[in-house]
């Protein structure tokens, strides 16, 4: 039987809507205008099903293999996503995005209404959780998932195990149902929610009394959760043969993974906010406290204890999956999930009674300014980012037809902020462009020349432009914010590749291109 309902206290009502306003101002605030990453790849892929009328052929396959060449992904929830995207928006990176948003808001009022079922009955509990939805929703760490349309996955994983974790409150039916049909909603997305029946099995073991749930239909939920998890990790071996990795290469090695993430997480932390790093783990270090602000209370103790334990898991998880972080600071979307968690010992911890209760409250507003600022700042590349992307699209769709080829070097990432990493052809193929422009102009990574090397003395332009074609170069340059011509150095007077490459890349650095130099800081932002 399920505990009976309780009005919302004012305030703390007042207090949740505040984070939920703030958080969409600082997101919409110029975010959402142009895609990021990936999302060129995924765009074409929706659009090019759309016309041959595969799509729902694409999402069918997308249950049988995987869904990003050369990995061993089964995610068809993002595919499906995508196409939804294509469907409802078309090449609008503005309604996509809000799909982002409008999930991360939700996990925050899921986190609100989970902390509050666990928290002590009345208003200091209610405020407690909303703080806490509040702080998970500023936290600048996640960011990427809301603003990387591609890491969606990890939005709907945290929204899918926030989701169960509700559903397991509820006991009965709905325990025995939602919890598995959660599990399974994450699991199309991302891998990370095999994890939601072991956290399930601790928050029921730390539930209060007054919120603890029909026993029998929570066991029966995590029972058949956890066997959708089995049968998914069964189902990997099948169709990849290692049902523990994801992203191809050498098979599983935990030990190698859990060390190499452990030595890349300093150089991590410095790249992340530059000067400002330091200062925002230190705040983040200090809301480890929290938790034992209430180690004379047993019901928070062990809530705050369960969010700690499922913190640690899922970063422990995400290492052995991850292997060592990008040097760049890229990577934060990998945090989102355990964020949630982490706000939900928080709660626990400030839904304390008396001093330590106020202790807590003073750590939780500081933590929020900074966050604010830190997030803030991290926006502030993503608009400099999507704005370098978007004078690129513009710039390649005005280029006279009768141009000669080109090759355009663009950047993998601006800062921590992914910009062109797996998806730079889509760039330059509808819905983007409107005509295909990939027999013009070859779209390169920095770190691509070398391969690109091959393909421009292979004749990659030789069917429109003829065999003796010599393609121009060019980048997005910093000082000159916006699309430059480079020194031409044809492939084909310089045998090697890596020669040609180094060559191309100095001339690069002359004419100071992004992802050549470090990306300009302070008002240029």
């Amino acid at each position: 039987m399920s505990p009976s309902p309780r009005t919302f206290d004012r305030p703390a009502g007042a207090l949740l809507l505040v984070a939920l306003v703030a958080t969409a101002a600082f997101y919409l605030h110029g975010a959402g205008t142009f895609w990021l990453g990936d999302d060129f790849a995924n765009l074409h892929r929706a659009h090019a099903d759309a016309l041959a009328g595969t799509t729902g052929k694409t999402l069918v396959a997308m249950l049988v293999g995987s869904t990003s060449e050369g990995a061993s992904f089964w995610r068809p929830g993002i595919v499906a996503s995508f196409a939804a995207d294509h469907a409802l928006w078309g090449p609008d990176p503005r309604g996509a995005f809000a799909q982002n948003l409008v999930l991360h808001l939700a996990a925050g009022v899921l986190i609100a209404a989970l902390a509050r079922r666990h928290a002590p009955p009345g208003p200091a509990g209610d405020r407690a959780a909303a703080a806490a939805a509040g702080l998970f929703l500023l936290m600048p760490w996640g960011a990427e998932a809301v603003y990387w349309v591609s890491a969606r996955s990890d939005l709907w994983v945290t929204f899918a195990g926030l989701l169960g974790l509700l559903a397991l409150g509820r006991g009965g039916r709905t325990a025995s149902l939602g919890l598995p049909g959660a599990t399974l909603m994450g699991l199309a997305f991302k891998e990370s929610a095999a994890l939601l029946p072991a956290v399930a099995v601790l928050v029921l073991l730390a539930t209060p009394a007054h919120a603890a749930p029909d026993r029998r239909g929570a066991v029966l939920g995590i029972v058949a959760a956890a066997a959708l998890v089995l049968a998914y990790f069964v189902g990997k071996a099948m169709l990849f043969g290692d049902p523990l990795r994801s992203y191809g290469g050498a098979r599983f090695d935990p030990l190698a993974a859990l060390s190499g993430w452990l030595a890349s997480i300093p150089a991590w932390a410095r790249s992340g906010w530059d000067g400002a790093t330091g200062a925002a783990f230190v705040a983040f270090a200090a809301t480890l406290l929290l938790p034992t602000l209430a180690l004379f209370d047993r019901d928070a103790r062990r809530c705050a204890g369960v969010a700690w334990l499922a913190v640690g898991g899922t970063l422990l998880a995400t290492s052995l999956q991850t292997g060592p972080w990008p040097l760049n600071g890229e990577g934060g979307r990998l945090l989102h999930t355990a964020q949630a968690w982490w706000a939900l010992g928080a709660a626990a911890a400030l839904a304390v009674p008396s001093m330590r209760g106020g202790v807590a409250a003073a750590m939780a507003a500081v933590l929020a300014m900074a966050s604010a600022t830190l997030l803030t700042d991290r926006l502030g590349t993503v608009h400099l980012t999507q704005r370098l992307l978007a004078d690129s699209a513009g710039w390649v769709a005005r280029r006279p037809a009768d141009a000669p080829p080109m090759l355009l070097v663009l950047p993998d990432h601006v800062g921590p902020v992914v910009a062109l990493r797996n998806g730079q052809g889509g760039l330059v193929l509808p819905p983007i462009q409107r005509r295909d422009r990939l027999g013009d102009m070859l779209p390169s990574l920095p770190g691509d020349l070398e391969h690109r090397h091959g393909l421009l003395r292979g004749g990659f332009f030789a069917t429109r432009h003829g065999p003796d074609a010599v393609p121009v170069m060019g980048c997005w340059s910093w000082t000159q914010d916006g699309i430059v011509m480079v020194p031409t150095l044809s492939p084909a007077a310089i045998d090697n590749a890596a020669q040609w490459a180094t060559a191309v890349r100095r001339a690069l650095a002359a004419a100071d291109c992004a992802g050549i130099t470090a990306a300009p800081t302070g008002t240029r932002r």
